[in-house]
């Protein structure tokens, strides 16, 4: 489950570290703490 949410959160996270949208972002940080918490 870890793994899974880790792919998750590479995928919505940019590769440049800079998220364009924000709320690409902020859903992404929410998915993974709700998933690893």
């Amino acid at each position: 489950m870890l793994y899974v949410s880790l792919r998750i959160a590479v995928m919505l996270f940019p590769i440049n570290g800079r998220p364009e949208d924000p709320r690409i972002y902020t859903a992404s940080y929410y998915l993974f703490t709700l998933i690893t918490y």
